[in-house]
């Protein structure tokens, strides 16, 4: 691993090396006529700014990745200099969950990917930085999946603080506020949501300026449109109403003509969705649900919650369809008892709007985008449910639910947040727990970034995407429609991924 940093220092020829990180051996590395600085705590790069402008390689050697990684970029970026590379000791591709958080910061850098000898299977990659730092997708903020190791002082939260609305985004601080919220104790929690409200106050001009979200804005004219539905139907879902009401204002927003749902169950969102599309004649909606019907858990929850207006032990897929919204069946086709793999020839190109919301484990929705991508039309819009389940630390499943987390924070296009909660309350998680990507047609260079996900640690429990028969089916589907390399670290993380 030393020789492959020597590889990097050889090839860019850094003057001023920045190691961010503990215990790192230098005694191999070849730092002749190379000024070297290291730091322990990431918010020591504020005490000197001048000693820490320049810097034009960064070595991050976190042990425990989450929080120090983050907060090392967020404080060194600005100081680093044009063109810059940043580079991981960390065994890449070969971690453990407490460190993948340095697999998702690689793929979701925009700039020049570098791979030592070009293979994903070695340890080693590096990141030449864009020109302008801010092109870096930080919506990294997600990636918080569990509880601080060690607590931070008053200065160091203030610091980091303070480089956020110096040099970042409304929506970065707000972000970085939340993550505070749900894993800080008090009297952190008390100090991140008051001190959050004066920062909204004082620095109300991120607003404006903020460029890493697109904020979509329900209106009143939306809100009337969605309350055509009898109100039964929203206790037939676990999305919250922001989420619902989001998903309604995207299509009356965009006026798709194909649209896909992955994920039905009692199919209420599928009433939100063609109860928005009643506006236009020419739509249609195919829904997938891998379960043949719903399990006796999911009918207790929705009985529970309708206050068992439904009484029935078993119920069908998308049966509040047939029930509430029958006027919309010629618009509906249901496909249920498989996975989007067994019916997406049935479907068909052209998809200008899919909603996913499925395991949201690894590698469910994952392989569901990959899928989807060859049959999307240009500037489609993908949107997620459940963006930050995984920072409910206090339920072991939920926090283990972070791929769409990670497809949030790697898909380039325009991401779209929902404004309720954003400005007149102060609720992080109405806002950022839904989302959605206006997507063109990727890049090789993105693609591969998406199907690096897939050697992330998978979830143990991944039902028939474990069967064999599926990974035949998956790689020869693959073959069909990317590139034979792409394919080749697909075959890779079906080998030898490991779990959590």
């Amino acid at each position: 691993m030393i020789l492959d940093i020597n590889d990097f220092i050889n090839k860019f020829r850094p003057l001023k090396i920045l190691i961010a990180g503990n215990d790192y051996d230098l005694s191999e590395l070849d730092l002749r006529d190379k000024e070297v600085i290291h730091i322990d705590k990431p918010w020591d790069a504020g005490i000197n700014r001048k000693k820490y402008s320049g810097i034009d390689l960064c070595i991050f050697n976190f042990k425990d990745a989450v929080p120090d990684t983050i907060l090392a970029y967020i404080a060194v970026a600005p100081y680093l200099k044009k063109g810059a590379v940043i580079v991981s000791t960390a065994q890449f591709f070969d971690c453990g969950r407490q460190n993948i958080l340095l697999n998702v910061f690689f793929n979701i850098f925009r700039g020049e990917k570098l791979f030592i000898n070009d293979s994903y299977r070695n340890n080693i990659c590096g990141v030449v930085l864009p020109d302008n730092f801010r092109e870096v997708d930080l919506s990294v903020f997600y990636m918080f999946s569990h509880k601080w190791q060690r607590k931070m002082s008053l200065a160091e939260f203030f610091f980091c603080y303070l480089i956020l609305i110096k040099y970042y985004t409304f929506a970065c601080y707000r972000l970085f506020a939340y993550s505070f919220h749900v894993y800080s104790k008090p009297p952190f929690f008390f100090l991140c949501s008051s001190g959050l409200k004066c920062l909204n106050l004082l620095f109300k001009h991120f607003r404006a300026a903020d460029n890493s979200f697109t904020v979509l804005k329900i209106s009143g004219k939306d809100k009337a449109h969605l309350n055509k539905l009898d109100s039964i139907i929203f206790d037939c879902t676990h999305l919250e109403v922001s989420g619902l009401s989001f998903l309604n204002s995207l299509i009356l927003r965009y006026k798709p003509e194909k649209l896909c749902e992955v994920g039905v169950l009692a199919g209420a969102t599928s009433c939100v969705m063609m109860n928005a599309m009643s506006q236009n004649p020419d739509s249609n909606l195919y829904s997938v649900e891998l379960m043949p019907e719903l399990n006796v858990k999911k009918v207790e929850e929705i009985k529970s919650r309708s206050h068992n207006y439904y009484n029935s032990d078993r119920m069908d897929i998308g049966f509040i369809v047939n029930d509430k919204c029958p006027q919309f069946l010629d618009k509906y086709h249901l496909y249920k008892n498989g996975t989007l793999l067994d019916y997406i020839d049935d479907i068909g190109s052209g998809i200008d709007f899919c909603f996913i919301d499925t395991t949201h484990k690894m590698p469910g929705e994952v392989f569901d985008l990959l899928i989807l991508l060859p049959y999307l039309k240009d500037n489609a819009v993908i949107m997620l449910y459940d963006v930050i389940l995984h920072m409910n630390t206090n339920d072991e499943y939920q926090s283990q639910c972070d791929a769409n987390s990670f497809i949030f924070s790697v898909l380039k296009g325009k991401k779209i947040i929902p404004a309720i909660g954003m400005l007149k309350k102060y609720n992080c998680r109405d806002t950022f727990n839904t989302g959605a990507v206006l997507i063109s047609k990727p890049s090789k260079a993105e693609l591969r970034d998406l199907f690096n996900l897939l050697l992330l640690p998978w979830a143990e429990n991944y039902g028939r995407y474990r069967e064999p028969a599926y990974k035949d089916k998956f790689i020869k589907f693959l073959s069909r429609h990317y590139d034979k390399e792409l394919v080749e670290i697909a075959e890779y993380a079906f080998d030898n991924h490991k779990t959590y």
